[in-house]
């Protein structure tokens, strides 16, 4: 997930972020607009991968996985 944000922001190739490229197709009379809440959005991904790499993951380093390890039962009927 790290990478896959770093990717979005362009953080790891340092090329503009996923929203600059989307909101880039947007009107020209709303440019400046779209731009700002683009790069808004660029800013708040980039602090959740910064949280999630520096806070999240060196406090759950070791913890076990929360899956069941048994199988799951039968899939419930979707229909009567």
């Amino acid at each position: 997930m790290i990478g896959q944000l770093a990717s979005w922001t362009g953080q790891d190739n340092g090329t503009r972020s996923w929203f600059l490229e989307f909101v880039a197709k947007g009107p020209p009379r709303m440019r400046q607009e779209l731009e700002a809440a683009a790069a808004h959005a660029t800013v708040g991904v980039e602090e959740f991968r910064s949280w999630l790499r520096e806070t999240y993951l060196p406090a759950a380093d070791g913890t076990p996985d929360a899956t069941c390890s048994r199988p799951a039962g039968p899939p419930a009927r979707t229909s009567t």
